[in-house]
């Protein structure tokens, strides 16, 4: 629902108006990835909040997010944080 707002308002207007519209922003980007995004629903990555300029995501350490030695594979990191600072500058960010 709010990327077909996007289209319109722009990321960060779109985002407001999900926001004053009572729609959880969270749930909705949730959603939409956990659609779209095959690697993202995959490792389990979970929105947990968004503020403007800033985005919080968790995952589980399991057998696809770890490496060798029981550590979080970088790659999984790398891909959580380019998508989460992905959805940071939306917030901010007027463009389409």
């Amino acid at each position: 629902m709010v990327f077909e707002l996007v289209e319109n308002l722009g990321f960060r207007r779109a985002f407001e108006h999900a926001r004053k519209s009572g729609i959880e922003l969270e749930k909705e980007l949730q959603r939409a990835f956990e659609q779209e995004a095959g690697l993202y629903r995959a490792l389990g990555i979970r929105v947990v909040e968004v503020q403007e300029g800033e985005t919080v995501f968790e995952f589980g350490l399991n057998q696809l997010t770890m490496r060798r030695g029981g550590m979080a594979h970088g790659g999984v990191v790398m891909y959580a944080l380019d998508t989460a600072c992905g959805i940071a500058v939306m917030t901010k960010n007027d463009g389409v």
